[in-house]
């Protein structure tokens, strides 16, 4: 029995190596027996053939240049730096594994880690609170700048720089210095004699606002009409502030008072040629801007008249012509200028009438004789007034 037992065992033996020899090579893929521990080691394939089984780590694995993958993997990793990505990516679904390692960055996309180091960069570190820098102490008004000589009218405080017109408070301030004046000497008309339409839109000479108009002043033995807006301040960028030197305006009004007219109505006035002769007056100053500076030092001065602006029968045609006045005669202690004015000095400057005769001497003799009528006007008790009865004293 022992002896058909072995022969038995012997032909069975080579059947299965014949079936083996014949058997194709194939890859194995039965799944490994779960009840035994499987050792750690790398990964190993196992491949079938005809002269039998052979197993391969991928570090046998060669390219056609004899690199193993090992060393592409260690080459791509320096290439693209990914390693970070691989180490992130084993913790995300199938999908977005795929999407970061399978699929290789383009050149104009930055890598995730560059992005990371960029978005980085955009926050501004947190400096210490003992590191921050002071704040600059505000300059005081001692140390600011101040306005050029060129531009007196314009001046700079603690960096604000305050132009000769500061606003309606300005303006409003030298009108009521102008009241003050005249409330001291007589009593207003409610009404001034003004325009429809300002005349420097018709082509006469600006004042320093479009406001040209005249009050009315009515004492107990006189009238007086008077320039109101003269000196009026200019606008912050009106050219003509720095030539007259004045931030109020042209730093004139202009009056003439006539003895014996106070009871006249306005609509009379408006039409005699004392309101005329200081109309015309008015705009020679306004014209030149720059007179109101000959008479801040009392100089007398001596104007042409046209015929309008003087009484009837001062001037014969072709024999004595023109009239004229003078300007600026000495006024009573305390009346030469205008009190409490917020951006300069403002003169009140009487208009009186004189003869031709006298005009001629004047423009003869010059300044000493402007000097001397005025005087003379003065100590025969005529002073600045108009008296249209008096007589030449030339």
């Amino acid at each position: 029995m022992a002896a058909s037992t072995m022969l038995k065992r012997l032909l069975n033996r080579g059947k299965s190596d014949q079936q083996v020899a014949e058997a194709p090579a194939e890859l194995d893929v039965s799944e490994p027996d779960e009840t035994v521990a499987a050792p750690k080691a790398a990964p190993v394939t196992v491949i079938k053939s005809k002269r039998g089984v052979k197993s391969m780590r991928d570090s046998d694995i060669k390219d056609e240049m004899g690199r193993s993958a090992e060393q592409i993997a260690a080459e791509a990793a320096q290439e693209f730096d990914i390693d970070a990505v691989v180490r992130k990516a084993a913790a995300m679904p199938d999908a977005v594994v795929e999407k970061h390692v399978v699929k290789a960055p383009s050149v104009d996309a930055p890598s995730p880690k560059s992005q990371t180091r960029h978005l980085t960069q955009q926050q501004p570190p947190k400096a210490p609170a003992a590191a921050a820098p002071a704040p600059a102490p505000a300059p005081s008004p001692a140390s600011a700048p101040v306005a050029a000589p060129a531009k007196p009218h314009i001046s700079v405080e603690a960096g604000h720089i305050h132009l000769p017109n500061p606003g309606v408070e300005a303006i409003a301030q030298t009108r009521k210095a102008r009241a003050a004046y005249w409330d001291a000497i007589g009593i207003s008309d409610i009404d001034f004699l003004g325009y429809p339409v300002s005349p420097q839109v018709l082509g006469m000479p600006a004042w320093p606002t479009q406001t040209q108009r005249f009050r009315v002043i009515r004492t107990q033995n006189s009238m007086i009409i008077a320039s109101e807006g003269l000196s009026d301040p200019f606008g912050a960028f009106d050219t003509r502030a720095q030539a007259a030197g004045q931030g109020n305006g042209f730093g004139v009004e202009v009056f003439l008072e006539i003895c014996g007219a106070q009871e006249m109505s306005a609509d009379d006035i408006r039409k005699t040629w004392a309101f005329k002769a200081v109309e015309h007056v008015a705009r020679i100053f306004a014209f030149g801007e720059t007179l109101g500076a000959l008479v801040q030092n009392n100089d007398v001065l001596s104007v042409d008249l046209p015929s309008t602006c003087v009484p009837a029968g001062w001037i014969v045609p072709g024999v004595a012509e023109p009239a004229g006045a003078l300007l600026n005669i000495g006024l009573p202690k305390g009346r030469s200028t205008f009190a409490n004015m917020p951006l300069g000095t403002v003169r009140a400057v009487p208009l009186t009438p004189i003869y031709p005769e006298e005009l001629e001497s004047c423009l003869i003799e010059g300044a000493s004789e402007r000097r001397a009528l005025a005087n003379d006007l003065l100590t025969t008790g005529i002073g600045h007034r108009m008296r249209t009865s008096r007589t030449s004293l030339r």
